[in-house]
């Protein structure tokens, strides 16, 4: 079990499969043919630094004309960072193949995917060609079973700002007197000890004999002291090897399939993974190269961990839910004389909902028409959203001609409606039956809505 071979279909794109889930976010979506019908983005809850992944069922209208499922990591609340904010960040994005218990990887650059710079003018990267329709509703191939999928995402922050993102694990050794450890064959190794297995740097100066026949350095991250871990121990992690160009004063990156560097799994079978040819002796001793300055030089290697720390969000869509339809009854309406009046609350499902009247207008229906929304109260921070295909409605009393409007909408901390719902000489005219004995009643159906659950264990 691990990495499965990586393979190139699209420039700059690599699509991979692997056992193992996403460290950092999984999303089940149950119900998945009513949220394709909406033709609307989700935008899943933020899951760790401000990040969360933005979906499109069908695909990105203006990028995407062969019918594509599109999905992309963006980071939420951006209206809360400092003036001139910007995260620089390596991703991969998933989707579960529930035959063969397995996740497809799409990353960009390759391996751990390449880094993006994240900002108020691109907040948002992914895929618009994550994955073909297609393909995805084939059955066969495992992505949607029983109306169901999950997408997933792992990210790495990189900043300036440590206190903001959290840094990779960095290791730095300096090895004096390199033509003395050439003369060994055995490994010059030292330890990294942070609080969790100890790690270490595994450098051959004249590489390893049955794997390295044209002769180069070798350079390998390893588990140490395995002894003292526990019977069936495992540790899954990226990393990136180095040595410095001390004439330049840069970092000559090593890394497998790029990026972050391809997840590996460390255990009892495998405790050390690296690059046998990591790099050519007749490069490393050239002294115009850098590597290797008055028989002095740094090798270092950066660790991203893979831990077991998912955050999991289950979204369902619900038709016809229960108490579906809110009426409000607007005693003494000719009277009112503040800009607007919210209902009370009611509950659809789990879900609480307000309505929201201007009698006189609002916006572009002001003193020409009563405005209408629909608001959840469930959604107090701005990244909440929940979604509803509902049907706004004032009621005709007399003949049952009802003025509706359907809509569907994710709404988030803001309501949603229309600001010309009804035009006032309606209400007015008796004949219209709206308002009787002073009397107006607005109601609310809600058709399809969304519900999240969040989960700490493997299951939704």
């Amino acid at each position: 079990m691990g990495d499965f071979p990586t393979t190139r279909d699209e420039p700059l794109i690599t699509r991979s499969r692997r056992h193992f889930p996403p460290n950092n976010f999984l999303l089940k979506i149950e119900s998945y043919s009513l949220l394709s019908k909406t033709g609307l983005e989700y935008k899943s809850d933020v899951f760790e630094a401000g990040g969360r992944l933005s979906l499109y069922p069908k695909g990105i209208e203006k990028t995407n004309e062969t019918g594509h499922i599109s999905l992309y990591l963006a980071i939420a609340e951006t209206e809360n960072l400092p003036l001139g904010w910007e995260v620089n960040a390596g991703f991969r994005l998933f989707v579960y193949d529930q035959i063969r218990d397995e996740y497809l990887t799409v990353q960009g650059g390759g391996g751990g995917g390449g880094t993006k710079r994240f900002n108020d003018i691109n907040s948002e990267w992914g895929f618009a060609k994550f994955l073909p329709l297609d393909t995805f509703n084939d059955v066969t191939q495992g992505y949607l079973v029983n109306n169901c999928c999950v997408f997933g995402g792992v990210k790495h922050w990189f900043s300036t700002k440590e206190e903001d993102w959290g840094f990779p694990e960095f290791f730095l050794l300096r090895i004096s007197m390199m033509q003395q450890r050439v003369e060994n064959r055995g490994p010059a190794t030292s330890a990294v000890i942070n609080g969790g297995p100890t790690r270490r740097l595994s450098l051959y100066p004249k590489g390893i004999e049955k794997k390295n026949e044209n002769g180069h350095i070798s350079l390998y991250l390893a588990i140490a002291e395995t002894e003292e871990l526990p019977l069936g121990w495992e540790v899954n992690a990226g990393f990136r090897l180095f040595v410095f160009d001390q004439i330049r004063d840069e970092y000559l990156t090593v890394q497998d399939g790029g990026g972050g560097g391809a997840i590996k799994r460390f255990n009892d079978m495998n405790s050390e993974w690296g690059f046998a040819k990591f790099l050519p002796p007749d490069t490393f001793n050239d002294v115009t190269q850098g590597y290797l300055v008055n028989n002095c030089c740094v090798f270092g290697v950066e660790v991203f961990v893979h831990e077991r720390t998912v955050k999991r969000q289950c979204l369902s869509m619900i038709e016809e839910p229960d108490n579906s339809t809110f009426t409000w009854k607007i005693e003494r309406f000719s009277t009112l004389d503040e800009e607007r009046y919210h209902s009370q609350e009611f509950t659809v499902g789990d879900s609480k909902w307000k309505l929201l009247v201007y009698p006189k207008g609002n916006s572009t229906g002001k003193n020409t028409a009563l405005s209408f929304f629909l608001s959840s109260c469930n959604c107090i921070r701005s990244e909440q959203n929940v979604f509803a295909e509902f049907t706004l409605r004032i009621r005709d009393q007399i003949k049952g001609k009802h003025k509706e409007i359907s809509d569907k909408h994710w709404f988030s901390t803001k309501g949603w409606g229309f600001p010309e719902f009804l035009p006032l000489k309606d209400i007015n005219d008796a004949a219209k039956g709206f308002l009787v004995n002073d009397t107006l009643l607005v109601e609310a159906e809600i058709i399809v809505m969304s519900k999240v659950r969040w989960f700490s264990n493997s299951t939704c």
